[in-house]
């Protein structure tokens, strides 16, 4: 699916909404947004999924798209793969629950499950999604009823640091 399907989907769900437009996400020069997450907030300034399910979602307004180290675990990691990731979302289950994008040169557009005490840690953070689309993709499926990494039916995908 494209992003502008994926935005007319969530749009039509039950306890779904797609947020205005309200400008692009600033990220590091040296870093880049791989084509879907351009696409994404330039149609719109976010989303939330399934916002009254215990594992609904909110995929951050552009404003909210920041380093994740630094908002994680409060520091800059500049020699490790970490530096290149970005919050993406935020899980409903956790106030520190969130799944970061990595915008880096190997990996670009992978996200991974970056909660509080997984985050930055090998072999702890699971890659959720191959790319930003299908992401949201695989949210949409879940129904914000499982985190859908945790399904039996996700295929896994490694290690953010494989």
């Amino acid at each position: 699916m494209d992003i502008a399907t994926l935005l007319r989907e969530i749009g039509s769900r039950a306890g779904c909404r797609v947020f205005p437009p309200s400008g692009p996400i600033r990220i590091e020069p040296h870093h880049t947004a791989p084509r879907d997450v351009i696409d994404f907030y330039a149609a719109c300034g976010g989303a939330e999924l399934f916002a009254d399910e215990f594992h609904g979602a909110l995929i951050l307004p552009p404003d909210r798209v920041v380093k994740a180290n630094p908002a994680i675990v409060r520091e800059e990691f500049p020699d490790d793969p970490s530096d290149a990731w970005y919050l993406i979302a935020k899980t409903n289950d956790s106030s520190y629950s969130y799944i970061s994008a990595d915008f880096g040169d190997i990996h670009s557009g992978r996200c991974y499950d970056s909660s509080w005490d997984q985050h930055g840690i090998v072999g702890s953070m699971d890659v959720v999604a191959s790319s930003f689309t299908d992401l949201l993709e695989w949210m949409l499926r879940a129904e914000g009823r499982a985190l859908h990494w945790d399904d039996p039916s996700f295929p896994r995908l490694g290690d953010a640091y494989d």
